[in-house]
């Protein structure tokens, strides 16, 4: 099993990679600007 202490999170907007983030709506169909990055930064436990 793998655990990790969360010790700070964090999250910032960045233009979307093709291929791996959804370059369209699909509500409006609109071309998506910006979407959230979300960063965990952790520890494991020493064993």
């Amino acid at each position: 099993m793998f655990s990790v202490r969360i010790v700070t999170a964090d999250y910032y907007m960045a233009s979307p990679l093709q291929g791996l983030d959804t370059c369209q709506s699909p509500l409006t169909q609109a071309p998506v600007k910006k979407v959230p990055v979300v960063r965990v930064f952790g520890a494991t436990p020493a064993e």
